[in-house]
């Protein structure tokens, strides 16, 4: 019984050792108590707030799910599918001949509202060789404009033409637009001084 007894007196010389030091502790820690009046009235406020806070999150929940079923309902009415229809334009046929006309001012008649600005070609044989559409049967008072092209060049003859090509219709097409109508010779007049 030695044995047990020194182990009893070891157990308990170490509960002794731990009370000690928990009264130790425990003496230098203040322990304040609450009034539990205080701490219900506290505790009811506190609960109610909480309630409250939980009533509003679960509204506004309920609510979002409200709306956001609303638009999915309203969402899927519509169908989301794109019908995209090509349609290709029938084949035009494009015609046989093409003309391309640079010059839309007539060279005769040209010739016969400004005849001082217009003369004979230096060579009317090769003229007429090479430009058979434009030369007359009768060649002796053959004229055109001094273009500077089997001719004299005049700059009068660019600045009258650029006017009647700016003043003329599109109406009347190879024609040539009367002068006076327009004014142009009072306006060259103007530009030459």
């Amino acid at each position: 019984m030695n044995g047990n007894d020194n182990s009893n007196a070891n157990e308990h010389s170490r509960i002794e050792k731990r009370r000690s030091f928990a009264r130790k502790v425990l003496s230098s820690v203040e322990i304040a108590f609450d009034d539990p009046s205080e701490e219900k009235n506290a505790s009811r406020g506190h609960i109610f707030w909480k309630g409250f806070k939980c009533i509003v999150f679960l509204t506004c929940l309920a609510y979002l799910i409200g709306q956001s079923a609303e638009f999915y309902r309203h969402y899927y009415t519509y169908p989301t599918n794109i019908n995209i229809r090509v349609e290709e334009t029938p084949k035009i046929k494009l015609p046989a001949a093409t003309f391309c006309y640079r010059n839309r001012i007539s060279a005769a008649a040209f010739c016969e509202s400004f005849p001082d600005l217009c003369e004979r070609p230096n060579n009317v044989a090769e003229y007429c060789q090479k430009y058979p559409q434009f030369c007359p049967k009768n060649t002796s008072s053959f004229v055109i404009p001094k273009h500077g092209h089997y001719t004299n060049y005049s700059r009068e003859v660019s600045q009258v033409s650029q006017q009647l090509l700016f003043n003329r219709s599109d109406d009347v097409p190879f024609t040539m637009v009367n002068p006076k109508r327009y004014g142009f010779l009072e306006s060259l007049s103007k530009i030459e001084q």
